[in-house]
């Protein structure tokens, strides 16, 4: 039973078997109306999960980093996070691995990080489109900008020279 567990872990729409309902690990809850149905564990489903957690978190760990590129990116990843003074959301972390390892694919992502296929796209779809922004920012021509004319720092603060006396304390 937990390997066609393992098996179906990518789709991430997992329910409680019937075989696992009569076992007594559990239950499928049905909404009266309108929402969603969910699982629960039963006390002894939740034992039975714990015991067999350590063992599972293994195996999808190592098949989610199963080929040498995901090892290599999830390992430059984790050296650049410990370089950080700050931690990183999943968006930056998203966005690194695509500036990084461009020939990953969207699913290799998902291996690496742990997180939805959707969550990947819509940070890969933001990350395409503000590239796009600023290269047509970066190649537009200069004469669409306002070009100030100006000798120094006192010039744009009212004709005083300013920045002499900031630097200097005055004169």
């Amino acid at each position: 039973m937990l390997q066609n567990i393992l098996d179906n872990l990518t789709t991430f729409d997992i329910e409680i078997t019937p075989e696992a309902v009569a076992d007594g690990l559990g239950k499928r809850i049905q909404p009266k109306v309108g929402k969603y149905p969910f699982d629960v564990l039963s006390p002894f489903g939740q034992r039975w999960a714990d015991e067999r957690w350590t063992e599972a978190a293994r195996k999808i760990e190592s098949k989610s980093l199963d080929s040498p590129t995901k090892r290599l990116a999830r390992a430059r990843l984790d050296e650049f996070i410990q370089s950080r003074r700050t931690a990183m959301t999943p968006q930056m972390e998203i966005c690194w691995l695509l500036d990084c390892f461009p020939n990953l694919l969207q699913s290799d992502i998902c291996d690496i990080l742990g997180v939805p296929k959707q969550t990947v796209s819509r940070y890969a779809g933001i990350r395409s489109s503000n590239l796009t922004k600023a290269r047509s920012k970066m190649s537009a021509p200069l004469a669409e900008f306002e070009i100030l004319p100006f000798n120094s720092l006192g010039d744009l603060i009212n004709g005083q020279d300013v920045a002499y006396e900031l630097v200097c304390g005055g004169a």
